[in-house]
């Protein structure tokens, strides 16, 4: 009986699935295909969910990033997340902490548009275009939840702000 730790995952399977720009990204495919439901319903939402998103390549096999300019976005908001960057909430300070060094300056004015460009191409060419039909409930749930997590940004007008 052949077994699903027989299966060569990483040299075989892996590379079927495998269209990601990072690290991070390839970990996690990685193990939604090492992950083994727990039972024959989530087998089937798993299935649902890659079925769902087969059908909608023309979305997801469109979308593309820079890898340098993605794994910046990712040292940043990680920065940002851990509490190694604090982000500034007073605008007189930002402005003031700005102005002391141009280099400060020009290199967070750099990492803000990189974050907001990253984010902005997410919503508009990824998640606003997704269609959840075929997706299982928790899926559709949770790309309602991504949708209104990022249109909390005003993505389109800091996007065009920082044009």
């Amino acid at each position: 009986m052949l077994l699903v730790d027989d299966l060569r995952l990483d040299a075989d399977i892996l590379p079927l699935f495998n269209f990601t720009h990072c690290h991070a990204a390839e970990k996690a495919v990685r193990g939604l295909l090492r992950e083994l439901p727990a039972s024959p319903e989530l087998v089937r939402e798993k299935q649902a969910v890659f079925r769902a998103l087969l059908s909608q390549w023309d979305v997801i096999g469109e979308f593309s990033y820079s890898r340098i300019q993605l794994a910046e976005v990712q040292r940043f908001l990680h920065e940002v997340v851990s509490g190694q960057l604090v982000l500034e909430t007073s605008r007189v300070r930002l402005a003031a902490r700005l102005l002391v060094s141009e280099e400060t300056r020009y290199r967070t004015r750099a990492r803000y548009v990189q974050a907001i460009t990253l984010l902005h191409r997410l919503e508009q060419h990824y998640f606003r275009r997704l269609e959840p039909a075929g997706l299982p409930p928790f899926a559709c749930a949770r790309l309602a939840l991504i949708t209104r997590f990022l249109e909390r940004f005003s993505l389109n007008s800091v996007a065009e702000a920082v044009a």
